[in-house]
């Protein structure tokens, strides 16, 4: 192999683990968005139930 065909394939290499590194992380973001979605979810129901008043003498 000579040079160039090292370098073209370095930079397809070096492309394939950028798209794959976007991927991970688009994934992991859609995740961590779910979570959070669901955390407010259960605040909402939480704020929706009435407070229980406690007599105090």
């Amino acid at each position: 192999m000579n040079n160039l065909t090292l370098v073209g394939l370095l930079i397809i290499f070096l492309w394939l683990v950028a798209y794959g590194y976007y991927f991970y992380v688009s994934r992991k973001q859609q995740d961590i968005s779910a979570e959070i979605n669901e955390l407010r979810d259960e605040l909402d129901k939480l704020d929706e139930q009435p407070e229980e008043t406690t007599d105090q003498g």
